[in-house]
């Protein structure tokens, strides 16, 4: 218990020292109906959903309409898998890759012209951060509604297996089928924030929309990321 508390405290230090200061713990990822109903849509203000879910990660803008956005994210803690690397780290003395499990949903909440609630979104990502001498990411894909619809715990393994059954239905083949490139392909590093922005983009239209506040470094109340412990 002692260490996962000095993780806690370390992880959050590192936040606040990049810019990212509004973290807090929770027991799992809440569900896209939980999300929904911390907020009413037709009553609840820009105050009330501020008030209830803190800064934004981002704020964007419908060109059409120029109804505002906002944008939040729910996602997995980064040690989760700390004791694992460690481990790894020790046995192949530095050189062996670390991995992360990363489960992440985000909120999109769009205002009307009088800074009313009009409509809520919800989309995630899971996928393996890895970290030897640079940054990349594996076994990358969107959630699924049910997975939305679940409080999720996944680790490294669980995300990999749910990647290859989606791959391999992808491909009409078994999954003993799948070589190591196909189930071990690297994918362009993306962090929380940018899946954030990716997922922006998927419900509105990259065209259709115009980021107005976008970076989490840019003052100590910015990017509110909420981060969850697992209950291993």
């Amino acid at each position: 218990m002692k260490i996962i508390k000095l993780f806690c405290l370390l992880f959050a230090a590192f936040n606040i020292l990049t810019g990212c200061a509004n973290v807090s713990y929770e027991d799992k990822l809440p569900t896209a109906s939980q999300i929904k109903s911390s907020v009413k849509v037709g009553s609840s203000t820009e105050a009330d959903v501020r008030k209830k879910l803190g800064t934004p990660t981002a704020i964007a803008k419908l060109k059409d309409t120029n109804h505002v956005i906002y944008s939040f994210t729910f996602s997995t803690s980064l040690y989760n898998n700390a004791a694992a690397n460690f481990g790894k780290g020790m046995a192949t003395f530095g050189l062996g890759a670390k991995k992360t499990p990363i489960s992440e949903k985000n909120a999109y909440i769009e205002f009307d012209e009088n800074k009313i609630v009009k409509d809520i979104k919800v989309n995630g990502y899971t996928y393996v951060k890895k970290h030897r001498f640079t940054l990349w990411t594996e076994a990358e894909r969107e959630m699924t509604n049910e997975e939305l619809e679940t409080n999720l715990e996944y680790n490294v393994d669980t995300i990999y297996d749910k990647y290859f059954t989606k791959l391999a239905e992808e491909k009409g083949v078994d999954k003993s089928a799948l070589t190591d490139d196909e189930k071990y392909q690297e994918f362009e590093f993306c962090n929380i924030h940018c899946h954030n922005l990716r997922g922006l983009e998927k419900e509105y239209g990259k065209n259709n929309i115009e980021v107005t506040d976008s970076d989490p470094k840019a003052e100590a109340s910015d990017g509110r990321l909420t981060f969850t412990v697992a209950k291993r």
